[in-house]
C-alpha cells in the first residue's frame, strides 16, 4: 500500500511544475552585416587627411618652458608652496610675453595649486587656534 505524498511548499514558485508553460529557447540571431557605403574616387580626392597640424589648437613649434613645469611641482609639494606661486606668476609673464613659448597652462596650475596649498594650511592654523582658546 503506498502512501498519498504529503503537499509540499514551494521555495522559489507557487505554480507547480506540471502547471509551468514550456518555453523553448529562442534560435539564436546572426547580426545583420554592416554595409560601409560605397566610396567613389571622386569622393576620395574631396577628403582631406587628418593630420596633427589640421587638430591642433595651436601651433606646436615654440618650445616647453620648463620653469613652468618645475613651478607646478615645487607648488605640489605644499611647504614649497610660496615659492611656486612666486615662480609661477614669473613664469606665465614670460610665456605670454614670449608669444611661443608652451608650459602656460603649467604655470596656471602651479598658481592655482599653491594658493590652495596657502587657503588650507591658514584654515589649519585658525582651527588649531580655535581649539587652542
Amino acid at each position: 500500500m503506498t502512501k498519498p505524498e504529503p503537499d509540499r511548499t514551494l521555495a522559489y514558485s507557487a505554480v507547480h511544475d506540471e502547471q509551468k508553460p514550456i518555453s523553448t529557447p529562442a534560435a539564436p540571431v546572426a547580426p545583420k552585416p554592416v554595409s560601409k557605403p560605397a566610396v567613389t574616387p571622386a569622393a576620395k580626392k574631396e577628403e582631406k587627411p587628418v593630420t596633427a597640424s589640421s587638430t591642433a589648437a595651436r601651433p606646436v613649434d615654440g618650445e616647453m618652458n620648463w620653469t613652468a613645469v618645475v613651478a607646478f611641482f615645487l607648488s605640489a609639494i605644499g611647504l614649497l608652496s610660496p615659492v611656486g606661486i612666486w615662480l609661477g606668476y614669473r613664469t606665465r609673464r614670460i610665456i605670454d610675453a614670449s608669444k611661443g613659448q608652451l608650459g602656460r597652462e603649467f604655470a596656471t596650475a602651479a598658481i592655482i595649486i599653491g594658493w590652495l596649498w596657502v587657503a588650507f594650511v591658514v584654515l589649519g592654523l585658525l582651527a588649531y587656534l580655535w581649539i587652542l582658546i
